[in-house]
């Protein structure tokens, strides 16, 4: 028998391996449980619940940025010389609260859970989609090279404040923010007519927190500047 005698039996033998054919079996079968669960609304939260939660978690990110932006001096008090890192930490976990109760809201709401159909989405859309996701990342990319990982709250947090001459903060105040708002309404886009009802109410909430984390900055730096002509040097967090 030539060599590729012997290959094409060894993939035959590979190919009809029971063990294999079993595995496989049993890899699809798992991924149709997987779909059967997402593709059928979420029951087991009350819907009523969840309405209210929802705009609930949403805000207290914004709390926590403001309180720290306002009252630096309490927050290094209540975490000592943890005060950064523990502000970072807590904005990662509210950010993954926030993510984890907009899906099972969406879950609970729609009679199909949380599968769609993209089927009928046109170019236009996609296109749409792919300008205002990118910008926002872009945004949110540049703010975080120039400002830190979490943007000027370290620098307040050690008594600097914020001063950067650097795209994009030449052309626009809170371009972080900005980003924040576009990523916010750019998955939506996509399937807008299938989400559920309620859904603009909470996208154009979560796009007013953001206006009013940045004009709570506005209006504490230019308190804090009001008495001196040259900004104190950025710090960046790491």
């Amino acid at each position: 028998m030539d060599a590729s005698a012997e290959y094409v039996g060894a993939k035959v033998n590979i190919d009809v391996n029971p063990t294999h054919s079993a595995t496989a079996s049993a890899a699809i079968d798992y991924v149709g449980i997987i779909l059967a669960v997402l593709c059928k609304q979420h029951t087991a939260i009350d819907i009523d619940i969840l309405n209210w939660a929802v705009p609930l978690v949403l805000t207290f990110p914004h709390v926590l940025y403001a309180f720290v932006w306002i009252r630096p001096e309490l927050w290094r008090n209540l975490c000592g010389s943890y005060s950064t890192p523990i502000f970072a930490a807590l904005c990662i976990r509210l950010k993954f609260i926030q993510i984890v109760s907009i899906v099972f809201w969406v879950w609970a709401s729609r009679e199909a859970g949380l599968c769609f159909d993209l089927s009928n989405l046109t170019l236009s859309t996609w296109l749409c989609f792919l300008v205002i996701q990118f910008t926002g990342k872009m945004l949110i990319w540049k703010s975080y090279q120039v400002s830190g990982a979490h943007f000027f709250y370290a620098g307040r947090l050690e008594g600097t404040e914020r001063a950067s001459n650097a795209f994009p903060y030449t052309i626009m105040s809170h371009p972080e923010c900005l980003g924040s708002v576009l990523t916010t309404w750019a998955l939506p886009i996509l399937v807008m007519s299938q989400l559920p009802q309620g859904t603009t109410f909470l996208l154009a909430y979560a796009s007013l927190l953001s206006v009013f984390t940045a004009l709570v900055e506005d209006y504490l730096k230019t308190r804090i500047h009001h008495h001196s002509s040259e900004p104190l040097p950025l710090k960046r967090l790491h």
